[in-house]
């Protein structure tokens, strides 16, 4: 091998050394998430109590035996188990109010200590823990309380024909009763404490950031019906479980009987010049809502005379009362005025927009609306004639209040651990539909009419969660949402999108313990995806990371235009401010590129930017895995890292009309290679 080939192939092997290295990152976020996050955490030390396994607890409960006085363990799954660094020592003293300790969890690889699959769980959830066992696989208890537990401990099963984890869910329930009857507390450590040891573990299942422990993931199956209805046969009230079928798995969901005789449902629906929609809602709710006690309240902000006549024509036909008040649009004015109007226990707002789908739709809701200390209840929303997800419930984001999950597919899905199955408890729901007692939307002050169009159901549902009341969203109440599957943000103006970005400052200044705080989403996980993913973000996904843009003078020879690069410009547009404090906006360009028969770990790569007077501007890209292009490429040599991501300040590109073009340079040689793109950049 002569002497320039040699040096070729060192530099071929540092590219592929560097190309792996970045590949490795970027295929396992939740290595990074342990390296950046637990190492500011503190030091964790050994369990000071004892621990027992799921087996020995349930046979010393069942034998009577005396447990200790103070704190101990339970674990459910075989593993390793730490106890929580010094910041949380305060949670375990004997004269804290905490009497059950639940903390995050992961899986590890019994060979070579790999570990992947984080559980991320919210603070105490009430109703999340009767929709399942979602404490986990390992919890602290304290003996005294366990003990005097235990001396009126009923057992809703047989002692001889049930699971340890059925007699374990059974007295858990009766414990938390206690707990909270008794002005105890159960409390969450917001840190991965337990290790699953997982003996069948595959490496591919560790690439996927949304893993699941099934070993872990129990108590909404049909054998946990007799635990919840011995604990709400305490609380005297009436349950049954409805089925559903999710991901070959049948779930069990519990469901509140509401009296022959139940109260009455006043139904708000806010709407002006949309008489066709509206005729949908309004005829969808009157054939197929099986409950019948209730009353259609329209309340129009000024439809114009046309379409005035034609809403009269509807209301006269389905029996709604309309209450026409022409002024501009303020939802939570329409709102607080068709309540006012109202004659129900209950109110239900709903959008013009919505279709009903299910016969017991308002069943569900009704039932879980009247159980003691329950705010609002929201139902999952797809958008048309499809399975793709709208809402199921809001939760407050880092970047601000969004929608989990906008746009995945429902059917045959379990997201992260029953998100779009099981009844949650969540900080909001949306006002498109929401269902709530009269007393507590009152107690409230209603819908505050300073917060007009926007955020006003997250100002609304933040301020019954402060009163002390549950949020909880049904995911087995499923309606249609009529809201344009492509819309977006873009269609809003700059005055408008400053409007909302206002409004969302008016809502944490009324809610100021709340922001950037929700009790029902883990802090460890991202704070500005739509997905259950862990909090590590990389470069290409921080809002505040820019490439560096510099000017670019040199000839672009025609040998370089060789066609041998497929590029994909994704997204080249604006991309908006969050924040109007900390925040601006910004030039945001994604896509994906690769050199066609080429090993593509040999190259450096940036965008150039080139005016319509012909000037270029050279941007720093930052690569992205894209295990999408992997899949339809197989044939092609290292396209895993083909992604990539620009963020460029606003300020420093001025109006006008850029193509977009990427630069190839071979770190093995001196080659260029250089292409266009059809989609130019529109920057207004």
């Amino acid at each position: 091998m002569g002497v320039k080939q040699s040096v070729t192939s060192a530099l071929l092997k540092r590219a592929m050394r560097r190309y792996e290295q970045k590949l490795d990152i970027q295929m396992d976020p939740y290595a990074q998430w342990i390296l950046q996050v637990e190492s500011k955490q503190g030091k964790r030390t050994n369990v000071p109590f004892p621990v027992f396994s799921v087996e020995e607890f349930v046979k010393a409960l069942k034998a009577g035996a005396v447990l200790e006085q103070g704190w101990f363990g339970v674990t459910l799954l075989p593993g390793t188990y730490e106890f929580a660094s010094a910041d949380w020592d305060s949670v375990f003293t004997m004269d804290t109010r905490a009497c059950l300790v639940y903390a995050d969890e992961d899986m590890v690889d019994p060979v070579n200590q790999k570990r992947y699959g984080a559980w991320f769980k919210p603070d105490f959830s009430y109703d999340t823990m009767l929709s399942f066992f979602y404490f986990g696989s390992f919890l602290f208890l304290r003996g005294a309380l366990v003990g005097r537990v235990l001396e009126t401990f009923e057992p809703s099963f047989s002692p001889a024909d049930c699971s340890d984890r059925q007699y374990l869910y059974d007295f858990v329930l009766c414990y938390v009763q206690t707990l909270l009857k008794e002005d105890y507390e159960v409390a969450h450590v917001p840190q991965v404490l337990f290790h699953a040891t997982q003996e069948g573990f595959r490496a591919e299942e560790a690439k996927k950031p949304e893993v699941v422990n099934y070993e872990a993931y129990f108590g909404f199956e049909p054998a946990y019906d007799a635990c919840k209805q011995a604990f709400f046969k305490r609380k005297t009230a009436e349950i049954f479980f409805e089925e559903c079928n999710k991901n070959g798995k049948k779930y069990h969901i519990l469901n509140y009987k509401v009296p022959a005789e139940g109260p009455k449902v006043s139904v708000v629906i806010p709407s002006k010049d949309n008489p066709d929609v509206l005729s949908v809602c309004v005829r969808s709710f009157v054939e197929k809502t099986a409950y019948q006690n209730y009353e259609l309240i329209l309340v129009d902000n000024g439809s114009s005379a046309e379409n005035r006549d034609k809403i009269s024509k509807l209301c006269e036909t389905y029996n709604v009362q309309y209450v026409y008040e022409p002024m501009n649009f303020n939802f939570s004015k329409m709102c607080n005025l068709g309540v006012s109007k109202a004659g129900g226990a209950y109110i239900l707002l709903l959008n013009d927009d919505m279709e009903i789908l299910q016969e017991n739709w308002l069943t569900r809701m009704l039932g879980q609306a009247m159980q003691e200390g329950v705010g609002a209840v929201g139902a999952k929303l797809l958008y048309p004639q499809s399975d793709i997800i709208q809402h199921v419930g809001i939760t407050n984001l880092s970047v601000g209040p969004a929608h989990k999950l906008l746009k995945e597919h429902d059917d045959s899905c379990d997201y992260y651990y029953g998100r779009n199955v099981l009844p949650y408890d969540m900080i909001g729901v949306t006002a498109a539909c929401l269902l709530v007692s009269r007393k507590a939307y009152e107690q409230v002050g209603g819908f505050c009419e300073d917060i007009a169009i926007s955020y006003n159901d997250v100002d609304f549902c933040f301020s019954l969660h402060e009163k002390g009341y549950r949020n909880i969203i049904r995911n087995d109440v499923v309606l249609y949402h009529h809201e344009s599957l492509s819309r977006g943000d873009d269609h809003l103006s700059d005055e408008k999108w400053h409007r909302l970005l206002c409004e969302k400052d008016v809502v944490y200044g009324r809610h100021p313990a709340l922001y950037g705080k929700d009790p029902f989403y883990n802090p460890n996980l991202a704070g500005f995806k739509h997905k259950y993913f862990c909090s590590y973000q990389y470069d290409y996904e921080r809002r505040d990371y820019f490439g560096k843009v510099s000017p670019y003078n040199r000839t672009i020879p025609e040998v370089w235009y060789n066609n041998s690069i497929m590029l994909t410009v994704e997204h080249a547009r604006i991309e908006r401010k969050l924040d109007l404090a900390t925040e601006q906006d910004v030039v945001w360009i994604e896509g994906w590129a690769y050199v066609l028969g080429m090993d593509n770990s040999r190259y450096k790569r940036s965008l150039i930017l080139t005016d319509q007077e012909g000037k270029r501007m050279e941007v720093e890209i930052v690569d992205r895995y894209r295990p999408d292009v992997v899949a339809i490429l197989p044939e092609q040599s290292n396209v895993a890292m083909s992604g990539f991501d620009c963020r460029l300040r606003r300020a420093d590109i001025k109006p006008g009309r850029y193509q977009i073009a990427i630069l190839y340079r071979d770190q093995c040689s001196r080659q260029r290679l250089f292409q266009t793109d059809d989609k130019p950049l529109e920057l207004a």
